[in-house]
């Protein structure tokens, strides 16, 4: 234990000293409007009419509401910066949790360090995405459910905490139902009953809550693309290297496992891994450092069933892990929370320099990079997206000038292509109108921004 308290009292001590300042992915942009939403008692988020000043109301996102009903706490204290404890939060709770379900299974608590290794997971830490409460909440369950003396409560807990969990990431019921269903095989019958109890209560909320928020029942976000078994065999040798690796030895010793619960830990896990083996998104698409997050960080609520074999593996094999697990855990906290921190110090350093005359209108060429220069913390900025249709003229007659913010990515060589033709566009646009380049910034990953001042 005194391995995983000194790794635990390094991170937080490097996450507060280099507390996050930025989003990094665009998902959290419309997490963390759909928590200024909600922080004003509305599903829609209230805003004004950049011309006339009239109040009006925009979908924030489409995303679970969870999270963002979580943000809502953070957003209350005054500063909107502390959404990121979020993540701190989160991934302390899968932490102490997964320690407890290693002492449940009489396996040694120090394996939970698994968690700082998965770098992916330390580096979400620092966003405001739905994996790492994921990861809390599906430790919360295991623990519960791995008891040695449970009572009923405990599996009416288990089963509540399980249908909240979809709040936050619907594929996460994956994770419970194997621990649900097995239940009966044992013919435990009243013991399942507890849990489907609580299985009924959480989802009673969960459909009022969505019933709320986009006004159906039964809302799920549109993935945006396909899952077919088509992809498993590409996706499984993306993933396979940090399911051998960065988890170590993590699918050998899953298929291995002969544990407690055994059946039940190996159907959850394969049932997951096998949704997002056949999803089509993964980080091969972004290329180099993103694609090692991206893709990855879809399997960082399913870490304490991995570490819970691992631990039980390492027992009789590869015992080496065990000497390693401080070290590598210290190296990836310090790596990830010193890149993740100078990430955001150049994305602060770019909106100081963008953000001239703050009672001006910034309109954003881009949908995708150019708010992680302003959320969340710049929610006060005259912010809007360049539409297909702009009014530029009506922006003119209010004001002498406003600003206008593109970006190119030249990461690969289809990105590049693809933002010269949308700034062909944008350039279209402004033809009739008198603009200069005022500012020019760059990104580690290649992303440039540049701002222009337009006026007559």
């Amino acid at each position: 234990m005194t391995r995983v308290l000194v790794a635990t009292v390094f991170f937080i001590f490097l996450y507060i000293i280099l507390f996050p300042t930025n989003i990094l992915i665009t998902d959290e942009m419309y997490y963390f409007r759909q928590a200024l939403a909600y922080s004003e008692g509305e599903a829609l988020l209230p805003t004004k009419h950049y011309l006339t000043g009239e109040k009006e109301f925009i979908v924030p996102g489409l995303y679970p509401p969870g999270l963002p009903i979580i943000l809502v706490v953070f957003l209350s204290l005054g500063n909107s910066s502390l959404v990121f404890l979020t993540g701190l939060l989160s991934l302390l709770t899968g932490i102490f949790f997964t320690v407890k379900i290693l002492e449940n299974l009489e396996l040694r608590p120090e394996f939970s360090l698994l968690i700082f290794w998965y770098f992916p997971a330390v580096l979400l830490s620092r966003t405001i995405m739905s994996d790492v409460p994921s990861l809390a909440l599906v430790s919360i369950f295991l623990y519960l459910f791995t008891k040695k003396r449970p009572r009923r409560l405990s599996y009416l807990t288990a089963g509540l905490v399980a249908s909240l969990s979809i709040l936050f990431r619907e594929p996460n019921i994956l994770l419970a139902l194997p621990f649900t269903l097995a239940l009966l095989v044992k013919k435990r019958f009243e013991t399942f009953l507890f849990v489907i109890l609580g299985l009924v209560i959480g989802l009673v909320i969960r459909f009022g809550v969505i019933n709320w928020a986009f006004g159906d029942f039964f809302f799920t976000k549109d993935p945006g693309m396909p899952f077919s078994l088509y992809y498993v065999g590409q996706n499984l040798l993306f993933y396979l290297p940090f399911l051998l690796l960065v988890i170590p030895a993590g699918l050998w010793s899953l298929f291995k496992y002969q544990g407690k619960f055994r059946i039940e830990i190996i159907t959850s896990t394969v049932l997951f891994l096998l949704l997002y083996f056949s999803y089509s998104y993964t980080g091969i698409y972004f290329g180099g450092i993103k694609s090692i997050i991206l893709g990855p960080r879809f399997f960082i609520p399913v870490l304490p069933l991995f570490i819970v074999c691992v631990a039980e593996y390492s027992k009789n094999s590869l015992r080496f892990i065990n000497s390693l697990l401080l070290p590598v855990s210290l190296i990836s906290i310090f790596l990830i929370q010193l890149v993740g921190y100078l990430y955001n110090k150049t994305q602060s350093n770019i909106w100081s320099n963008i953000h001239r005359n703050s009672d001006k209108i910034h309109l954003l060429a881009e949908y995708n990079n150019l708010p992680k220069l302003y959320y969340p913390k710049n929610t006060k900025t005259k912010l809007h997206f360049l539409d297909d249709n702009p009014d530029l003229d009506a922006i003119l007659d209010q004001d002498t000038f406003f600003f206008l913010e593109t970006v190119i990515r030249n990461d690969k060589q289809k990105h590049l292509q693809r933002f010269q033709q949308m700034n062909e566009k944008v350039f279209v646009v402004l033809k009739n109108y008198r603009h200069e380049e005022i500012y020019s910034g760059s990104l580690f990953d290649g992303t440039i921004i540049k701002q222009y001042k337009v006026y007559n």
